[in-house]
């Protein structure tokens, strides 16, 4: 089944995507990965990135099979990031989730180049975020992809390595 273009979330999609995060929580956690719990990610972030239009998804066969949140806000911790790219040409990808039901498709390595893709096209020059260092699938993911580690960050679940990638001059899909 083909995969649909990135797009924004609609206020209609909440309760699947509220579905799909509960999904991924309970799959990472039975997989020995304990990165997501009730406190995070949790449908107040669902509902106000879907209030500040900041939420992506991707779908296959009228389904959501992915979604992304994009912004500039980071945590306090990001201040310890030995940034590569300059200046607030970045964006910050948060809660990359890939549907349970779909995983190992390469949805999220499709749905990582479109994010490049459409933010180089809109003038940003880098993308950063955070990866938890006990799960290895997102690890594999952004390694793939050339995002590179610039630091660390300690939250409540442990130890994040802060990854960023140059954008600029880049056009694969």
């Amino acid at each position: 089944m083909e995969l649909s273009v990135l797009e924004k979330a609609a206020r209609c999609d909440r309760d699947e995507l509220l579905e799909i995060v509960r999904s991924a929580t309970d799959h990472l956690n039975q997989s020995g990965v304990p990165q997501w719990d009730e406190v995070y990610p949790n449908a107040g972030d669902v509902d106000e990135d879907l209030i500040n239009g900041q939420l992506y998804v991707v779908r296959m066969g009228g389904r959501i099979a992915g979604m992304v949140t994009l912004n500039q806000s980071c945590d306090p911790e990001y201040a310890s990031g030995k940034w590569q790219v300059d200046g607030p040409d970045f964006m910050v990808v948060h809660r990359l989730i890939v549907s349970p039901d779909v995983q190992g498709q390469g949805i999220g390595t499709r749905m990582m180049r479109m994010i490049e893709i459409m933010l180089r096209g809109n003038g940003i020059h880098s993308i950063r975020l955070d990866a938890f260092t006990q799960n290895p699938h997102s690890l594999r993911l952004y390694a793939k992809l050339g995002y590179q580690i610039v630091g660390e960050a300690l939250w409540r679940k442990g130890r994040f390595y802060l990854m960023e990638k140059d954008i600029r001059g880049e056009n694969e899909i």
